[in-house]
């Protein structure tokens, strides 16, 4: 991420809150402004943080201990604790649950008495790292309530994507991380804030991480550069329960475009949007299914599923409901082609259909061609 993008922290800092950067940091170069696992201090000010974790050994967070969860977590809590009596802004990023799964020994054994096994789905250490940073978040939120600022503030737990397959079931979601179907990109968002929000509301409309920076921006009225485009939508209306302006946003289209390569997870150049109760996923020129062992398949392919009925996706209505089918599928490429973007569409040479792993990401042996 350039320097001059303009960032939720800046924003957020211009309208009088301090800022906080903590743990996983993953968009700068080891020898530019940061590391996979921390932001540099020195260079914090760049994207609008006044604070920022100390630097750390790497391999801390990669080979021993709990990932730092409880080092990250005593540090956001300090933040709070020196910043209480002001407005204040916490990105907390936590490096679990990633590999190598890593979690306190006691907890461990407490997985493997009940029998999980030491490795393969459901494991007894991936369980135990799951727990751990369930305990981490109940010891912030025990803190907040101590300060006496849990009322008036607003706490965001979201992940990035789902479980790894062969490590953790993500049922009733089919396939998980790295996948463009519901197992790879749905996963729990859960909002706090008491002065706003009634508590034990479940909400079914189709959220996106995006969505949280323009959410801040209208409850902080805070400002942002007039050309910065914004792809989000705020929640306040959600969280409310202003059911015109939500019922809105439950039927807006959210895209997905992932034109790449990826022999981890199976993935291959596609593209997916959520509408409503219905899903597309827009496979470009070939798949992997990953239901057959990971067979591939050199073709396209186009799926519907109403997510409503069937959230696991395992009945394909795009042959029998051809006019959803075609007219999600014109949205999706308009949505692709308005935004600068290509659609790949792969044209195969002769006994060129071998698939080759070149520094951890899918490689075929063919030509792109694009729309």
């Amino acid at each position: 991420m350039p320097r001059e993008q303009f960032t939720v922290a800046e924003a957020l800092k211009t309208a009088g809150y301090t800022t906080a950067c903590i743990g996983k940091w993953h968009l700068s170069h080891y020898d530019n402004d940061g590391y996979y696992t921390y932001l540099y201090p020195e260079k914090a000010h760049f994207y609008g943080f006044d604070y920022v974790n100390p630097r750390t050994d790497p391999s801390e967070y990669q080979s021993y201990g709990d990932k730092g969860v409880d080092f990250l977590t005593n540090e956001a809590i300090g933040f709070m604790e020196r910043n209480r009596s002001k407005p204040f802004f916490i990105y907390l990023s936590h490096h679990t649950v990633h590999n190598p799964i890593l979690a306190p020994k006691d907890l461990v054994k407490k997985y493997s008495d009940l029998g999980y096994p030491e490795k393969g789905l459901n494991f007894a250490e991936y369980l135990a790292s799951i727990e751990h940073l369930d305990n981490s978040v109940g010891r912030l939120m025990t803190k907040l309530a101590e300060f006496g600022l849990e009322k008036n503030t607003l706490v965001f737990f979201v992940s990035d994507n789902g479980g790894v397959n062969s490590q953790f079931d993500n049922a009733p979601l089919r396939y998980g991380k790295g996948s463009a179907c519901e197992g790879g990109t749905r996963v729990p968002f859960m909002v706090q804030w008491p002065d706003k929000i009634k508590p034990g509301q479940v909400s079914y409309i189709p959220v996106h991480i995006i969505d949280i920076y323009p959410t801040l921006l209208d409850i902080a009225k805070a400002p942002r550069p007039k050309s910065q485009v914004l792809n989000g939508k705020s929640l306040l209306p959600v969280f409310t329960g202003n059911n015109k302006a939500s019922q809105k946003l439950h039927d807006r289209p959210i895209f997905f475009y992932q034109p790449l390569y990826d022999i981890q997870w199976g993935a291959v150049p596609s593209a997916s949007m959520v509408k409503g109760n219905y899903k597309i996923l827009w496979f470009f020129g070939d798949y992997v299914d990953l239901d057959q062992d990971g067979k591939y398949i050199p073709e396209g392919r186009i799926e519907l599923f109403n997510l409503k009925k069937d959230i696991g996706e395992k009945t394909d209505l795009a042959a029998v409901e051809p006019v959803i089918r075609d007219k999600m599928t014109a949205d999706l490429k308009n949505w692709i082609l308005s935004c600068g973007a290509n659609i790949p569409i792969l044209v195969l040479k002769k006994n060129n259909c071998n698939l080759v792993s070149q520094n951890g990401h899918l490689k075929r042996l063919l030509t792109f061609s694009f729309l």
